[in-house]
């Protein structure tokens, strides 16, 4: 929510005052450490019921990367075919995500472009 993320900034910009983290050190890591959903693992879907299209300030930065599944059905009659309709457009944007990243990694006909500096893999 925003006052998740307001309030990480403030952690953030608390230490900065004081000396314990330097300007430059604070990074997209650091921010996401200092949310309350820290323990969690990564959102990979969300699935959002009732028809809404919004995200209603709801894990704003958490689902950032992940497949966001809208169903027009609420979520008491939420069955195990609307799970499945999520589980595969999940499957076909993961699918067409890590095909763009692996074209872009590899130039046609050239071995795989070395990962950017700081680039995770």
């Amino acid at each position: 929510s925003r006052e998740e993320l307001c309030s990480a900034t403030r952690e953030l910009a608390s230490a900065v005052a004081s000396g314990d983290l330097l300007p430059e050190d604070v990074s997209d890591a650091l921010l996401s450490n200092a949310l309350y959903t820290a323990p969690a693992s990564r959102v990979d879907m969300l699935i959002r019921t009732s028809g809404e299209t919004r995200l209603s300030d709801f894990m704003l930065w958490q689902t950032c990367g992940g497949v966001l599944a809208f169903r027009d059905v609420l979520w008491p009659d939420f069955s195990l075919l609307d799970l499945a309709r999520c589980i595969l457009l999940f499957q076909r944007r993961f699918h067409a995500t890590r095909f763009a990243e692996t074209r872009r990694a590899r130039p046609p006909g050239g071995p795989p472009a070395a990962p950017a500096a700081g680039g995770t893999q």
